[in-house]
């Protein structure tokens, strides 16, 4: 009898802190704009990080492999897709393993101010140079934002991916950076696919 007693105890335990966590999750999750900065209404096929920005499907044979917008709870959101394209590749572990041939990742970090979005911002630019070798820096202007284009090659023989091009703007109190990595093999344009990519951004017309 008092066996069965501690069980549902701990059965009510387990009940409580279930729902408990689930209540938490719902309230981290941030509400859906209605607009973007354009007008148009938030569509919810969108990749939404945050209550920031929205991002279509980028195609090009990627697909969305992660996103951790609604598990943050310090308005900092990593969301990355993968191509369907992949090669043999041995990890750190010498194990066997298969490697796209091209990743696109997408952060997004909330600051106090637009001031210390700057200054994350330029601190990603000046490792972004320290890391790679910048074969190229250019503007770029999709939808009503700019952004600074860093194409680059791979300096560490540790890293298996050859080359790239990254992104980064800043949208109000917010510091972004978008990346395609890719093997020397890739057959895909990446700076083109990273312009592509840029272009099915919508920010939430609150920022």
């Amino acid at each position: 009898m008092k066996h069965r007693r501690r069980l549902l105890i701990l059965f009510a335990l387990l009940v409580a802190l279930t729902c408990a966590a689930a209540l938490m999750l719902h309230r981290w999750q941030p509400k859906l704009p209605e607009r973007d900065a354009s007008g148009n209404a938030w569509d919810e096929s969108w990749v939404t990080l945050g209550s920031a920005l929205g991002v279509e499907e980028p195609g090009d044979g990627f697909a969305l492999a992660n996103n951790n917008s609604i598990l943050t709870a310090d308005d900092t959101y990593l969301a990355s897709w993968t191509s369907d394209s992949t090669i043999p590749y041995t990890n750190g572990d010498s194990e066997a393993d298969e490697l796209p041939q091209a990743q696109l990742y997408l952060l997004l970090q909330g600051c106090k101010d637009a001031k210390n979005a700057q200054l994350a911002l330029d601190e990603w630019i000046e490792r972004e140079r320290s890391t790679y070798d910048v074969l190229e820096s250019r503007a770029e202007t999709h939808g009503d934002q700019e952004y600074t284009i860093l194409a680059y090659s791979v300096i560490s023989e540790d890293n298996p991916n050859a080359r790239g091009a990254t992104a980064f703007a800043r949208r109000g109190n917010y510091a972004l950076t978008a990346e395609l990595t890719c093997v020397e093999d890739y057959a895909g344009d990446a700076a083109a696919i990273l312009s592509g990519f840029l272009d099915g951004f919508h920010y939430s017309a609150a920022i």
